[in-house]
């Protein structure tokens, strides 16, 4: 429309309200009379075209933010093209969506899916460095991301307290980490030791780091102890020991927030949490509330992560040339005086840490912070830290189900041993980390393992520690793992169908229910005629609502089935995983067990 002035309803961040937070997230859409807007599932879409002055069809460049600053990015996207920019003689577009971190570190791709995983990204920009190499531990991703990271702002991950419980233990003098916290409040200790028997015992916060930046960069600082980027067993063993210590459990900070601020409205904010990771910016958007009982940002001794909101053009098969050329001309304004401001207004620091106005000692923050921020950790290290946290955390019923085809016997590059050895030790290291509220269930198929069937139940579905031919279940799955013999076919369709029904009449309610199906072919049944389309319609007519059940499909090499692979675990919710060297299946395999957020 040209000669018109686009009326956004995105709120400037120049006279920026108080957040108000809430227990659930629900999705946010903001609208403007030309905004071209493109959405899926919970995905929130903003975009911006300046037509006045340019000729021709647009361009548009698609930012994919975190939605702790797209809001930002897309009141920046409004004002940079109502200056009419021209690139390479065309019009721009810019949209901006609003993606978490996790579900795009987990999801991206060179064959992302526009239906399913929403619009797709030219541009990423997460709210941490670390995503990336969460997304960097899986082969397809990593050579997506280009050398150049530049960072558009900062905000580093705190412990966030009540501010009367840290005056109480010395705060802002006295050092204070969370180890620190959590040895000063193991056993029988309470506030009552810090004469404050009225709040009742030391409550540890903390968020799910599939899903939560802050949960996910605290993690990382609290395993790491030594701070070398690397994650020993030892470390490895000190998390398992904070995991026993939490007691407030969230997926997201928003949901920890919202529930703080509930606890704060009927007077029990000092009851309710004590400590909990959050980013700073956060800690004062809660405050803007109005609480009876403020936070105070406490910066651990040992140093701490930050959120540093990194700007990604991603090496993808759909980022052209133009496209590149409107990211890097849209950086340059986020980067500048107008962009600048913006993230300082709402209590972002700039790339370097310099403080924003917000941040200041009478509001319980530190201006200028004394110590480094941590190193981001090696994607090994992050995949084995997340995954022993989840193990730890997460209560899950599962049917494992094996390919034994002959393929599998096949030798794995590398010379590390057949590819049905690599999934059988993998499975093995996987078993060993189910914690013992879980329930287990092991099938093995190819081509008619039995004279019905191209599938066999090789240990009952069941609690882990349960007694099954005399020993527990646990050790019988890891003895018929030790047992696979490679030989015939491969029975994928009939094969996923029954494990789907067994697993949903096994469903336990209040865990994680799901049928993990591992294969290196395509379907070859001799037993059933039932075609991919026949079984995805089967899978939609006997999925129960109230009685979801996921299939988490794995394939295994490069001849595997992929695309069917993918058509069976989204007609039943779940997420396709590939590992295309047989050697990343042991990563591969906890990343689809424990690693996302399943």
């Amino acid at each position: 429309m040209p000669g018109r002035r686009q009326a956004s309803s995105v709120q400037s961040h120049r006279r920026r309200k108080a957040r108000r937070y809430r227990l659930a997230i629900a999705p946010w859409i903001v609208i403007s009379a030309v905004a071209v807007l493109l959405l899926s599932g919970v995905t929130a879409g903003y975009a911006w075209l300046a037509q006045q002055g340019c000729k021709g069809a647009p361009t548009t460049l698609s930012v994919v933010a975190d939605p702790d600053h797209a809001k930002i990015l897309s009141s920046l996207a409004q004002q940079w093209t109502q200056k009419n920019p021209e690139i390479g003689g065309s019009c721009a577009a810019v949209s901006v969506a609003s993606t978490k971190s996790g579900d795009v570190a987990g999801t991206l791709s060179p064959t992302w899916d526009p239906k399913r995983d929403g619009p797709r990204p030219d541009v990423w920009a997460p709210d941490s460095s670390t995503w990336i190499r969460v997304a960097q531990a899986r082969p397809e991703a990593y050579s997506m991301f280009p050398t150049l990271q530049p960072s558009i702002a900062r905000s580093p991950v705190v412990i966030a307290m009540p501010r009367p419980m840290a005056l109480s233990l010395g705060w802002p003098n006295a050092p204070i980490d969370w180890r620190s916290l959590v040895t000063t409040f193991t056993g029988s200790h309470s506030w009552k030791d810090f004469k404050h028997p009225e709040w009742g015992n030391f409550q540890i916060g903390m968020t799910d780091p599939t899903k939560s930046t802050a949960g996910l960069e605290a993690l990382l600082a609290i395993t790491d102890y030594n701070d070398d980027e690397q994650i020993s067993q030892d470390e490895l063993n000190h998390t398992s020991d904070l995991a026993k210590e939490v007691t407030r459990y969230t997926p997201d900070s928003d949901s920890m927030f919202g529930a703080l601020q509930m606890a704060d409205t009927q007077g029990k904010a000092l009851q309710y949490v004590s400590a909990f990771p959050a980013l700073e910016r956060d800690v004062s958007d809660y405050n803007q509330t109005s609480p009876q009982v403020p936070l105070v940002a406490v910066y651990p001794k040992s140093g701490t992560a930050d959120a540093d909101f990194p700007y990604l053009v991603l090496n993808a098969p759909w980022v052209g040339a133009k496209q590149k050329q409107i990211a890097a001309a849209f950086l340059s304004f986020v980067q500048g005086p107008v962009g600048h401001k913006a993230y300082a207004d709402a209590a972002f620091r700039g790339p370097d840490r310099s403080a924003s106005p917000q941040l200041t000692e009478a509001r319980g923050f530190q201006p200028k912070i004394a110590v480094s921020a941590r190193m981001a950790l090696l994607p090994d290290s992050i995949t084995r830290t997340v995954v022993t946290w989840t193990a730890l955390r997460r209560t899950v019923n599962a049917l494992a189900v094996v390919d034994a085809s002959g393929s599998m016997a096949d030798n794995a590059p590398g010379g590390q041993g057949s590819k049905l050895q690599l999934a059988e030790q993998a499975a093995e290291h996987a078993v060993g980390l189910f914690n013992d509220q879980s329930e287990l269930g092991l099938w093995e198929f190819s081509t008619q393992r039995t004279d019905s069937t191209d599938y066999k139940e090789l240990v009952p579905i069941g609690p882990i520690t349960a007694s099954v031919g005399g020993d527990t279940r646990r050790a019988a799955v890891t003895t018929a793992l030790k047992g696979l013999t490679a030989k015939g076919g491969t029975g994928l369709y009939n094969t996923a169908l029954a494990a789907y029904k067994a697993a949903q009449a096994a469903y336990q309610p209040n865990r994680v229910n799901l049928v993990l199906l591992l294969t290196d072919g395509k379907n070859e049944a001799t037993t059933s005629d039932l075609t991919k389309s026949q079984l995805l319609t089967q899978l939609r007519s006997v999925a129960d609502s109230s009685r979801p059940v996921e299939i988490i499909t794995i394939a295994y090499g490069r001849d595997a089935d992929s695309t069917a692979l993918k058509d069976i675990s989204t007609a039943t919710g779940g997420r396709e995983y590939t590992s295309l060297d047989p050697n990343s299946i042991d990563t591969v395999l906890l990343t689809a067990l424990f690693g996302s957020s399943t």
